[in-house]
């Protein structure tokens, strides 16, 4: 079995493309970064990627390869797909794999030349359905007064990802969350894959000397209004204590930048981690603490829990597939300060149940490997590419007849 893999970007495909390369299905994976940037996260043949670099001049990304400002030109998330999708179309002509993947927005073209050769397709969505995402947002924008500050999804793009999900033979999601919100949206469940995401357990590991003296609330990521990151801060300020201190890493949005002006706790903003440094940074704090509004799996939450962190996470996350609420962690609800607040102080004033909790992540989290990952992906395959195969065999059988 072969398959090929279509993203613009990087996103977790390298661990995908992985595990399919050591299942022995990876065929080509096509993908808008440089092939070293590609194979940075994970070990894939050089001959089996090819680097599409040309649709980034339409794409958000330019300002920042050819640090140009962005106020001088943003991009077009609408074009960028565009231009790649249609290479890659042009290019699946001439390849014969048995399933195609193209994560969400990449795919349209490549799915009309698919279905046309029997090829089974599915669209790779790491968040929820893209009318529910755009919903939550909105909402959480016009909540905060910060609709000025939303940086809202080309039209273009949602009518784009609504017709891939349309033509797709299937969809995979990461997370119970994810998948709801699918068949909230009336996709019929059996369209739908649920393939949870890995840690790598050998970088991610406790270190026993890495504990700080200080409680310590970390969160990591693209911090703002939809990782809930306001909600945190609150909830810290709630606790009005001086000895907890927030260490944040990653980049800020405004509307976070601006709360921090007004924020009375102590913290620190440690900015972009290599990935090399991340385990030293998890293994730095007492708990981890993500609350997104939405969110299909944060591989963050696996990682922190990889370094025996407990985590406290908003149910949007994806954490509650992950995490045994009240053993490895606890799942509150989303923009919930009290319930937040409680379990801090809980762990703050217990500090061997964090210990205790942390060791359970640990022991959790040792079965979500993304080898595990890999395992479950290839079967998932196997299975909808006899499936597909079932039925192309049934519509032969029935057109002969009538024929």
């Amino acid at each position: 079995m072969r398959t090929v893999v279509s993203v613009g970007g990087t996103w977790h495909a390298p661990h995908l493309c992985y595990q399919l390369q050591r299942h022995g299905m990876l065929d080509t994976v096509f993908t808008t970064m440089p092939t070293r940037r590609f194979r940075s996260r994970a070990n894939i043949d050089k001959d089996r990627i090819h680097s599409v670099i040309f649709p980034e001049l339409f794409g958000f990304r330019l300002p920042y390869i050819f640090r140009i400002p962005p106020i001088v030109y943003q991009g077009s998330q609408y074009l960028h797909a565009v231009a790649f999708d249609k290479y890659v179309a042009w290019r699946m002509q001439s390849l014969h794999p048995d399933i195609f993947v193209a994560f969400s927005r990449y795919g349209l073209n490549s799915f009309c030349v698919c279905k046309d050769r029997g090829i089974t397709t599915v669209v790779e969505r790491g968040s929820a359905h893209t009318v529910v995402r755009e919903r939550i947002l909105n909402e959480e924008y016009a909540r905060l007064g910060a609709t000025d500050q939303r940086n809202q999804l080309d039209i273009k793009v949602v009518e784009r990802e609504l017709l891939e999900y349309e033509k797709a033979d299937y969809i995979s999601v990461p997370s119970g969350f994810a998948t709801d919100s699918f068949v909230d949206m009336g996709v019929p469940r059996e369209k739908i894959i649920r393939t949870p995401y890995g840690v790598d357990l050998e970088r991610f590991q406790p270190d026993p000397n890495g504990h700080q003296e200080r409680f310590t609330v970390l969160t990591v990521g693209n911090l703002g209004i939809e990782k809930g990151t306001g909600y945190l801060l609150d909830s810290i300020t709630l606790l009005g204590r001086r000895d907890i201190k927030l260490k944040m890493a990653g980049s800020l949005d405004t509307y976070i930048k601006n709360k921090l002006r007004t924020f009375r706790q102590p913290w620190t903003f440690a900015g972009h981690i290599h990935q090399q440094n991340l385990a030293s940074l998890y293994n730095s704090a007492s708990v981890y603490c993500l609350l997104s509004v939405q969110e299909g799996m944060s591989m963050t939450v696996l990682e922190a829990m990889a370094c025996g962190i407990p985590v406290v996470a908003s149910i949007n996350t994806g954490a509650a597939d992950i995490i045994t609420d009240g053993v490895d962690g606890f799942i509150v609800p989303i923009r919930d300060l009290e319930a937040t607040a409680e379990k801090l102080l809980l762990l703050y004033k217990n500090p061997d149940i964090c210990v205790e909790m942390g060791r359970c992540a640990r022991k959790r989290v040792a079965e979500c490997a993304w080898d595990n990952y890999g395992n479950i992906v290839s079967k998932e395959y196997k299975r909808i590419c006899k499936d597909s195969l079932v039925v192309s065999t049934v519509v032969k059988s029935r057109h002969n007849h009538l024929s």
